[in-house]
């Protein structure tokens, strides 16, 4: 299982790098070429569009990953330790059946527009509900892999 989530981490940061990379170069070339040449490449705006949202998708796996989402604990940190650990329960579920629900919508959306393509490049539009929904996944992946790691450490 280990090995799993460690490949998965250095996919998730590999094709986020990737496609911050991707967006950051075709909306500097389409800003040049409008400013230099008075045209642009039409179909670089949809494509860094999708980049954006893989990124934004990716980053919150990797978010998860590093503890490092924001969270407002001001009633959390007040309560004892065992109120504590009761909130973090309810919050992790509710965090899986939201993932859940996203997974089973975004699968949806996924049949529904995988025969519509995108209106410059052509591209499926369901390339960017994938996106959610890898995500989801392979952010269950990481709770369910934080809940065992958390009984091993108790045991």
């Amino acid at each position: 299982m280990k090995r799993l989530i460690n490949w998965l981490d250095q996919l998730v940061n590999l094709v986020a790098i990737a496609s911050m990379f991707t967006m950051v170069i075709l909306v500097f070339m389409n800003v040049v070429l409008r400013y230099a040449f008075d045209s642009g490449l039409p179909w670089s705006e949809e494509v860094s569009r999708i980049a954006f949202v893989w990124v934004v998708f990716l980053g919150i796996i990797i978010a998860n990953r590093d503890n490092s989402h924001l969270r407002v604990d001001i009633i959390v940190s007040r309560l004892s330790k065992i109120g504590q650990k009761i909130t973090g329960a309810i919050a992790g579920i509710v965090t899986v059946l939201v993932l859940i629900s996203v997974l089973i919508g975004g699968s949806k959306l996924i049949a529904l527009t995988h025969a519509q393509g995108l209106p410059a490049t052509g591209i499926p539009t369901s390339v960017i509900y994938i996106a959610g929904v890898m995500s989801c996944s392979i952010l269950l992946i990481g709770i369910i892999a934080k809940i065992f790691k958390k009984k091993e450490n108790q045991q």
